[in-house]
């Protein structure tokens, strides 16, 4: 997710939902920054790797909740 567009036209209660998944997250500072500038330079550390996965899971969740 470092540095891609996955989020992709999510907008309203699914982008507040995905930015609490994100805030919420044990993601390093660095990290979400490289989420928000896109940077796919960015690597993360073995943490913030483990920590977008669970990111991630919560993040589906926002989206299949919100599916019809």
């Amino acid at each position: 997710m470092f540095g891609t567009d996955q989020l992709g036209d999510l907008a309203g209660e699914g982008i507040d939902c995905v930015a609490k998944a994100l805030a919420d997250s044990d993601l390093s500072n660095e990290a979400l920054r490289a989420i928000v500038d896109q940077d796919k330079d960015f690597k993360g550390d073995d943490e913030d790797t483990e920590a977008l996965k669970d990111a991630s899971t919560a993040m589906m969740k926002c989206v299949t909740d919100l599916a019809p």
